[in-house]
């Protein structure tokens, strides 16, 4: 309690400046505390407008700190729009309130800033600061060494800076832009957000998305490019599980218009728009894969999940793996596999083979389709018409080897497999768009007749 004269105060051996946090509390005073110990120096003269009762603190390795600089620092934060540089020295712990504020961290001290409300400018200095933004739009500067940045909710923008960065996302945070490729980075995101609840996509724009599903929550990498950096190399999860940036960036390399390879991001959802080229390209195995092959003749597969595969235009060979898959394939000749799961099955256009695999599948056949054969005797499968067929519509028949409808109207024609000493077959029911059904019993006593002339592309 003293405030007259040229005071010091001297710590002892074994306190440093970076084992000290100095902060002014809620009753005025300003403490000094002694990290990971009770240990306490408070100035019960201390006002950020006069004098700290001391006029430098000096430590057993002969640094010092002077006390207006420690008042500077301790500037009183208000309602409004600070502005505030901290203590050079040392740990600052800040926290601000509402406004739009701009705190600038010591240099060479261990800064510990929150921002509270509104739209922040907060800057660390040398060391491994904590940055927390709150609520608002905030931009957060994390300068050297090794920081945790928490933008928190808000439109906001963090940049690491040199050092091994963290960078905290929460549900709910809304958009989060990351410019950093400096140093062993981190995106970290927190409770109810697993692998399978993000998707990554890299846009029009060049820059690398991910989005949280059901959500309008987003990632921005802004450095992002698939020849360098994400800005961050690792993807942490609540769960401890992760995902390198590596493999996001070997998921989302370039495709172009001609032939390409790709193998996708073995975790988390996989959305792929190939473009014109022979193209290949595998799914994650335990991602959900949406690919898009583009026009020409691709080959596309799905993984282990729920895949939707579409293979545009050209002769397109789709895989779906296991899980319940969704395979379009659009215009030219294509072969469908579904594997595992209960898949649903649309060639459409051209001159289709389609097998459905293990799983009760659904196969999808429209007017104009042209002529699809169905390989498949494995759960109970179902043959649906579209709009326009109705069972008035079709011709039931068959030969020793294979059942046929054809549309009469356009000359549309479905064949599937039959054994000629089994009743096996690889329909269980065929719905027609107006509700009425055919059973495997229906199927199964279609007349007899000789198909040369009816199916000689697929024969």
């Amino acid at each position: 309690m003293d405030a007259n004269g040229l005071d010091k105060l001297k710590f002892g051996e074994g306190i440093t400046k970076d084992d000290i946090t100095i902060t002014q509390e809620a009753d005025g005073f300003v403490y000094i505390r002694i990290n990971n110990t009770t240990d306490v120096v408070k100035f019960t003269q201390a006002s950020t407008t006069s004098t700290l009762a001391i006029d430098i603190i000096y430590f057993a390795d002969n640094s010092y700190i002077y006390a207006d600089t420690i008042l500077a620092s301790l500037k009183t934060l208000t309602e409004g729009n600070d502005t505030l540089t901290a203590n050079k020295d040392g740990t600052n712990n800040i926290q601000a309130l509402a406004g739009d504020d701009t705190i600038t961290g010591g240099i060479d001290a261990r800064n510990n800033i929150d921002g509270g409300a509104d739209d922040d400018t907060l800057t660390g200095g040398s060391y491994a600061d904590s940055l927390i933004g709150g609520q608002g739009n905030d931009t957060l500067n994390g300068g050297n060494g090794d920081d945790t940045l928490n933008a928190g909710q808000g439109n906001d923008k963090v940049t690491g800076g040199a050092g091994n960065d963290i960078y905290i996302f929460n549900l709910g945070d809304g958009q989060l832009e990351i410019m950093d490729a400096n140093g062993y980075d981190g995106l970290k995101f927190g409770e109810g957000i697993t692998k399978d609840d993000i998707t990554i996509t890299q846009e029009a724009d060049g820059f690398v998305y991910i989005r949280i599903n059901n959500t309008t929550d987003v990632v921005k990498f802004t450095q992002a490019s698939t020849t360098s950096t994400l800005a961050i190399d690792y993807i942490y999860f609540a769960d401890n599980s992760r995902i390198r940036a590596n493999a996001i960036l070997v998921s989302l390399k370039t495709l172009t218009e001609g032939d390409d390879t790709l193998t996708a991001n073995r975790n988390g959802t996989n959305n792929i728009q190939a473009l014109a080229g022979d193209d290949t390209i595998t799914g994650g195995i335990d991602a959900r894969n949406n690919i898009d092959g583009g026009a020409d003749d691709d080959t596309l597969t799905g993984g282990s999940y729920a895949d939707r595969l579409i293979g545009g235009q050209g002769n397109d060979t789709l895989n779906g793996g296991n899980g319940d898959d969704t395979l379009n394939a659009g215009q030219g000749n294509d072969t469908l596999n579904g594997g595992n799961g209960d898949d649903t099955l649309n060639a459409g256009q051209g001159n289709d083979k389609v097998t459905g695999g293990a799983g009760n599948d659904i196969y999808i056949f429209n007017l104009g389709d042209g002529q699809l054969e169905i390989m498949d005797a494995n759960g109970y499968d179902k043959l649906q018409f579209g709009e326009g067929i109705t069972k008035e519509d079709v011709s039931l028949y068959q030969d020793k080897l294979h059942i046929y409808l054809e549309v009469l109207k356009t000359g549309d024609k479905v064949r599937f497999d039959r054994s000629d000493d089994s009743r096996e077959i690889a329909i269980d029911r065929v719905d027609f768009s107006d509700g009425p059904q055919l059973s495997q019993q229906d199927l199964m006593g279609a007349n007899v007749v000789d198909t040369v002339d009816y199916w000689q592309v697929l024969s």
